[in-house]
């Protein structure tokens, strides 16, 4: 287990979708590394926006991940643009038996992130289909890759039951959390070295690290 303050990289991860397409029932079997349904967790059924946290080890960095569900608030469309406001990936997630929550994805939760999130905001989505374990199937794995593929995502089948490809989901995001900060880096450094000081002379100021908080913990950040 890590040190909560002895972390290199905060991560704002969003999850968003129709109310049974199993979002809190995944997130905390992340958490947990087991199956957890949410009326086990809690002792009743979601009624408002929840957030936890899990921590994953990158190389040498360690990214601690702010995990947001919305917990049933959908069904009341109290769903804000301050919800997705710095967030750095968004999950998009729908059910496999459920054609409606795959079918709303593009018709609603897309564009709601579109129209939420600033036009330079930088947030990665993701579209997930949970409950792949089940037999009863109203949505294709072929049609999963199809919409991801015209929306422009990656794409993971997971199931929250069987936990299967559930932690590999959330590693991916710690990596890409990893990968992305050391590219502003890069593109930071270039910047310094090829804009001009008032005098005509290159910059020679090197940036090497990332931007950090007040606490110096590294940061970045998009809506």
């Amino acid at each position: 287990m890590y040190n909560n303050c002895d972390h290199d990289y905060l991560l704002k991860i969003v999850c968003i979708g129709n109310a049974d397409s199993g979002k809190s029932t995944l997130v905390l079997s992340a958490i947990q590394g087991k199956f957890t349904s949410y009326d086990d967790y809690w002792g009743g059924e979601p009624i408002g926006v929840d957030f936890f946290i899990k921590t994953i080890k990158v190389d040498n960095n360690i990214v601690k991940m702010q995990i947001w569900d919305t917990a049933g608030r959908e069904r009341f469309g109290a769903i804000t643009s301050s919800y997705y406001r710095g967030a750095n990936i968004i999950l998009l997630m729908y059910s496999v038996q459920d054609y409606k929550s795959y079918e709303d994805i593009s018709k609603f939760w897309y564009q709601q992130v579109k129209d939420s999130c600033s036009n330079n905001s930088s947030a990665i989505m993701i579209l997930v289909a949970n409950k792949c374990d089940s037999c009863h199937r109203e949505v294709s794995f072929e049609q999963g890759c199809q919409l991801a593929d015209t929306l422009g995502m990656k794409f993971f089948k997971v199931s929250a039951l069987t936990y299967n490809n559930v932690n590999t989901l959330f590693e991916y995001c710690a990596e890409n959390c990893v990968q992305q900060a050391i590219q502003q880096s890069r593109i930071q450094l270039c910047m310094e070295h090829q804009t001009p000081t008032p005098s005509g002379n290159k910059s020679i100021n090197i940036i090497t690290n990332t931007q950090k908080d007040n606490n110096g913990i590294n940061l970045f950040s998009c809506c």
